[in-house]
């Protein structure tokens, strides 16, 4: 597991145990965000200042992050929380590039505010749901390879379902994951990304209900 709070503009530390710290680029500090009860994230994690959270302009920001761990063809997942307002053709987060065999990533869809799936270059999917809605969103996207990849918004509801079980590709460690820009070299994100979190497993539904929890009276 890795895990990443924003708190500071040099880099995004890995609050685990493996050491994967991002590096943001172009990235300015302006949304100010306080601390939960008794100095804790919501994963548990005592914190020393305020809470930042990682504000993009669509213009050329974003932040890479080495994960340094090769989930070949494992189950994973990853998670964060997520602000827009007027969503327009933006990459959310994800590994490698979106449409290909080794990228499992999110975007917002141009003009309308839907979110779009593409797990390793299967059929392309969006949600019936608009979110560009600047209010705080929770997406938790649970890759299952043996059957499907499932997107979760605001909790337990799953909001899209892809059949992925007849994909073979490996997700390598030399593969950096991105938040906020397709691999850093476009579909700039004009948002707010927080507690961006990849697990090497799949969660259960009242795990995502549990972080979706704990994290929304602060967002």
């Amino acid at each position: 597991k890795a895990y990443w709070r924003n708190n500071g503009l040099s880099t995004w530390t890995d609050l685990s145990t493996n050491s994967n710290d991002g590096t943001p680029t172009s990235v300015t500090e302006s949304l100010i965000l306080p601390e939960g009860q008794n100095n804790r994230d919501t994963q548990g994690f005592l914190m020393n200042r305020e809470r930042v959270g990682l504000n993009l302009s669509g213009i050329g920001n974003y932040t890479e992050i080495p994960i340094n761990y090769t989930f070949g063809t494992a189950d994973f997942s990853y998670g964060f929380w997520f602000k827009i307002k007027d969503g327009a053709g933006m990459f959310l987060a994800g590994v490698n590039t979106l449409g290909q065999t080794t990228g499992v990533a999110l975007t917002m869809d141009a003009g309308n505010g839907k979110i779009r799936s593409r797990p390793f270059g299967v059929t392309a999917v969006y949600t019936s749901a608009a979110y560009d809605d600047n209010e705080w969103h929770y997406a938790h996207h649970n890759i299952d390879r043996s059957a499907n990849a499932i997107l979760y918004i605001d909790g337990a509801t799953a909001v899209l379902t892809q059949d992925i079980s007849g994909v073979t590709s490996n997700v390598l460690s030399t593969l950096s994951w991105f938040v906020g820009a397709e691999n850093g070299a476009g579909a700039y994100l004009d948002g707010t990304i927080d507690d961006f979190i990849v697990y090497s497993d799949l969660l259960e539904t009242t795990e995502i209900t549990r972080n979706y929890k704990a994290g929304k009276g602060r967002h």
